[in-house]
C-alpha cells in the first residue's frame, strides 16, 4: 500500500504555472509602479492629486476614459465574474454608442475621470500618443536638439536710380544745339553764338580767297 500511495502523491498534478505570479518590471518610467500580476509583469499607472505624489520626472495629469462593467467567464474557477472594461479616453470627446456583444444586452459606457501621473522625460518604456507603457526598460533619453532658425533673408537690394533732370523751354520742348540739349533760355543763348561763329567764319574764309 505505501508504494500505491507514493505513486499517487507523484500523479497528482502541480498547481498550474499560470497560478504562478510573474516578477515585477525591472525598471519602469517616472510615476509609474513596478507590479505583478498572473498576466505578467506591468508598470501600474499611480493616482495623484498634485505632481508631488508622481515624483522626479513625472507630473499629475487629467485623465478620463470610457469605462464599464461586463459580466464575463471566469474560466480559471468557473462561473463568472465582474470586470472592469476600459475603452478610449473620454477626457476631449464622448463615449461611443454601445454595441450588443453575442446577443447579450449592451452595457453602457461611463466617462469616469480622475488624475494620474504621467512621465515628463523622454524615455522608450512610455508612449505620450497612447499614455501607456510600452514594456521597454526605462532608459531618459536626452531632449533633442532644437532645429536651427532659419536666417532671415537679405532685404532687397535698393536700386539706385538717377533722377533725370527737368528740362525747361518754352511749350514744355527742349532745344537742342549741335547734339547738346538745353533748357528753351539756354539753348536760344547757344544757338546765338553758334551763328554768330559760324558767320565770322564765313568772313574770315572769305578775306582769305
Amino acid at each position: 500500500m505505501r508504494w500505491l500511495a507514493f505513486a499517487l502523491i507523484v500523479l497528482v498534478p502541480l498547481p498550474a504555472a499560470a497560478d504562478a505570479l510573474m516578477p515585477a518590471p525591472e525598471s519602469c518610467p517616472p510615476g509609474l509602479d513596478a507590479r505583478t500580476s498572473h498576466r505578467g509583469p506591468t508598470c501600474g499607472r499611480r493616482r495623484c492629486t498634485r505632481d508631488a505624489d508622481c515624483g522626479e520626472g513625472a507630473a499629475c495629469v487629467d485623465a478620463a476614459f470610457c469605462q464599464r462593467e461586463r459580466e464575463v467567464p471566469n474560466h480559471r474557477r468557473g462561473g463568472t465574474r465582474i470586470t472592469t472594461e476600459t475603452g478610449p479616453s473620454c477626457l476631449n470627446a464622448e463615449c461611443p454608442e454601445a454595441v450588443a456583444i453575442r446577443g447579450r444586452e449592451p452595457v453602457p459606457w461611463e466617462c469616469r475621470r480622475w488624475r494620474w501621473c504621467e512621465p515628463t522625460v523622454r524615455t522608450p518604456a512610455w508612449d505620450p500618443e497612447a499614455h501607456a507603457w510600452t514594456g521597454e526598460p526605462h532608459v531618459v533619453l536626452p531632449d533633442p536638439e532644437p532645429e536651427p532658425e532659419p536666417e532671415p533673408e537679405p532685404p532687397p537690394a535698393e536700386r539706385e536710380t538717377a533722377a533725370e533732370p527737368e528740362e525747361e523751354s518754352a511749350g514744355g520742348c527742349a532745344i537742342g544745339v549741335d547734339g547738346i540739349r538745353a533748357p528753351g533760355g539756354l539753348a536760344l543763348l547757344l544757338l546765338g553764338l553758334t551763328r554768330a561763329r559760324r558767320r565770322v567764319g564765313r568772313r574770315r574764309r572769305a578775306r582769305g580767297r
